[in-house]
């Protein structure tokens, strides 16, 4: 069971797309942090969770409370959890945060939008300043210790999160060869993810489709260079989430995944005042308007049943997919931006 943890709303960064209102300034309470540690041990004695619990922290950026986040995984450690995560934007991670990730075993979640053009356009600071160089650098001392952080890990230690935006979709071919040519691959994966915030323009969707076809055809033929090279493939692989969407609209033929989540299952998640969410991106992203319908119960109080069955009430309008992308237009023509994922899906598979 994975539980995505929102450890603070502060950021160094002001990305474009962001969830978040610029002024969060929150952090989770100690007390809370450490209360929701015992309430996942709770609740996977209480479910019979087989695998082993996971954390992920999230934000904001938890790197800017790593003193925190140390003391709770000190906790979880003394409560049987091993498995950590941090998701990151990489733009301050210096040498000794690095060696202390790696010490540790923690895995990574970088967000790298990709190539500078395409970073640079919408990962950037308060002052407008793109972020690129500082997560180049980032990545490259992270990739001083590839092999031996992996060793020890239960996971793949690091994943790239690329958030594709009407502007840097263009890029998405030079951001795969571009990541694919960092140590880290070998380890990890690239995650394309097509954005989710208000304001994105995407074109309508045949566009959409002829520039996904054209930048994946580039990606694989970087695939047949690594295999003529006997060399491993970079892993990229698309949004976990998208695959339900898109099939549930009838883009594509039986060939997905099946979504990763299962609400309240696999993965949940906790939010900055002790909310826990069936979808781990409710709880980061209190803005939506129906978030209150993933909530299933608190910290304090543990999960709640009427709450859990109210939750799978909506979700059984659309079974095939237990995430906030369920709501499709009755008459199937896809909200943006599941139409970029659909999109991006389709040109994948043909």
């Amino acid at each position: 069971m994975l539980a995505v943890m929102q450890i603070t709303e502060r950021c160094d960064l002001r990305c474009h797309y962001c969830y978040l209102p610029p002024a969060s300034a929150r952090d989770m309470p100690l007390a809370l942090a450490l209360r929701t540690i015992d309430r996942l041990v709770d609740i996977a004695r209480s479910q019979k969770v087989k695998d082993p619990v996971s954390i992920c922290f999230h934000g904001g950026e938890p790197t800017l409370v790593l003193a925190r986040v140390a003391r709770v995984m000190a906790y979880a450690r003394r409560r049987g959890i091993n498995d950590f995560i941090i998701a990151t934007n990489g733009a301050g991670l210096d040498r000794k945060m690095v060696d202390y990730i790696v010490a540790n075993r923690i895995s990574i979640i970088m967000s790298v939008d990709g190539v500078a053009p395409a970073h640079d356009h919408q990962r950037v600071f308060p002052d407008g300043r793109g972020s690129w160089r500082l997560v180049d650098r980032a990545l490259d001392l992270l990739s001083e210790h590839a092999d031996s952080w992996a060793a020890g890990l239960r996971r793949n230690p690091f994943r790239f999160r690329v958030t594709l935006t009407p502007a840097s979709s263009v890029f998405l071919a030079r951001t795969v060869r571009y990541l694919a040519a960092k140590p880290l691959a070998r380890h990890g994966y690239i995650t394309l993810v097509p954005g989710n915030y208000p304001g994105a323009r995407w074109p309508e969707y045949k566009e959409l489709l002829k520039l996904f076809r054209g930048q994946v055809e580039e990606i694989k033929g970087l695939f047949r260079e690594c295999d003529l090279a006997g060399q491993p493939r970079p892993r990229v692989c698309l949004n976990e989430c998208l695959g339900a969407a898109s099939t549930s609209l009838g883009y594509l033929t039986a060939t997905q995944a099946e979504p990763f989540c299962g609400p309240g299952e696999q993965v949940m998640g906790v939010s900055i005042d002790g909310r826990i969410y069936a979808c781990h991106l409710r709880a980061v992203n209190c803005q939506e308007k129906d978030n209150d319908l993933y909530c299933v119960g608190t910290v304090q109080k543990g999960l709640s049943q009427p709450l859990q069955d109210g939750l799978f009430t909506v979700l059984g309008r659309n079974p095939k997919c237990s995430c906030l992308y369920w709501n499709a237009r009755e008459s199937g023509l896809p909200e943006t931006p599941v139409r970029a994922s659909a999109a991006l899906y389709e040109a994948w598979c043909s």
